[in-house]
């Protein structure tokens, strides 16, 4: 996708992570886990281009993707829940016992095309993302699965139910940090 000049755009980030990964490493042959992975892959790749969303990265057992940008979404934060909510069922349906954890949050991003001439890759950066990555973290360690920022709650309230947790801090973000769960 070589094309994208770095810019700042408002987009919702999603990021997903599959929970208690580390044991599925611990009790699976490394020759059986590419598929197991690819599954999920291909799962959050058709979810996340379902719903209009960009897949910007794999990284481990964890997906990135963005809403709004590089391409006009509409309803970005409806379409990163759907696509979460969607995700987190057919993560069901790929293993016994498999759950995905996800963080969902939505503001600037300095989004386009980043690396050498030779390698570019289209990402994403910024406290945006870095928000999403510490929502699904507190998500997976609270068992909440699915955790909005205020501002995607604040374009969804209306339409979604979701509950206000306690406010946290993070060395990153800073105290009272405001999440909602799905």
């Amino acid at each position: 996708m070589a094309g994208h000049a770095p810019r700042i755009a408002t987009a919702t980030v999603l990021w997903t992570d599959l929970d208690q990964f580390a044991r599925l490493l611990r009790n699976t042959p490394l020759s059986r886990l590419a598929p197991i992975l690819n599954r999920y892959y291909s799962a959050a790749t058709e979810e996340i281009l379902a719903h209009g969303g960009h897949v910007v990265k794999f990284m481990g057992d964890s997906v990135m993707g963005l809403f709004n940008a590089p391409h006009r979404c509409p309803e970005p934060e409806l379409q990163a829940v759907t696509c979460a909510l969607s995700l987190q069922r057919r993560v069901a349906m790929l293993r016994r016992g498999m759950k995905m954890s996800a963080g969902i949050a939505t503001g600037p991003v300095l989004a386009g095309d980043f690396g050498h001439r030779k390698t570019l890759r289209y990402d994403a950066f910024g406290v945006t993302v870095v928000r999403a990555i510490v929502l699904e973290r507190y998500s997976a360690e609270h068992e909440f699965h699915i955790c909005l920022d205020p501002f995607t709650y604040d374009k969804l309230k209306n339409e979604i139910a979701a509950e206000k947790v306690i406010p946290f801090s993070h060395p990153l973000l800073g105290a009272k940090q405001k999440a909602y769960r799905l």
